[in-house]
């Protein structure tokens, strides 16, 4: 996490803050039903060092056992304006839409529907689980060739 956010030019006091609240959002892995879909150059693009991809590939197949991870095909560029993440707790739904410039987090209707729309999509267009994994572990190997 702390490579990523240098590399994207983030200040040190930032990115403490920045990995807490990351590592906060992950503690619910396991808990509670969660679907995610990476697309495939988050798998070979490097951040920080071979390494430390080598170690993140470890990490992401470790979390198959507990999350559905799917990976989007090369090419697929459905979904590549940002991340979004839709969560619902007592029946509210509450999308975070994270972009190069600023996070927007809203329970407005309009872009919950927008967001679960564009999610649907985006499965529809991903890889099975195990196929992700495969991949994962595919390029796990890649990076500890190169480390």
């Amino acid at each position: 996490m702390r490579a990523l956010f240098a590399d994207e030019g983030h200040l040190l006091n930032q990115i403490d803050e920045l990995v807490t609240a990351r590592l906060e959002r992950q503690s619910v892995i396991g808990r509670v039903p969660l679907t995610v879909i990476i697309g495939y150059h988050v798998l070979y693009r490097v951040v920080g060092s071979p390494a430390v991809m080598a170690e993140q590939m470890g990490h992401l197949a470790s979390v198959v056992e507990r999350v559905a991870v799917h990976v989007l095909p090369e090419g697929i560029t459905t979904g590549s304006g940002g991340a979004l993440d839709l969560a619902t707790r007592d029946g509210i739904t509450t999308v975070c839409l994270t972009t190069t410039l600023e996070d927007v987090t809203s329970t407005a209707e309009h872009l919950v529907v927008k967001a679960q729309q564009t999610f649907d999509r985006l499965l529809g267009e991903a890889m099975p689980r195990t196929e992700s994994l495969t991949l994962i572990r595919s390029a796990e190997g890649q990076w500890k060739a190169q480390a």
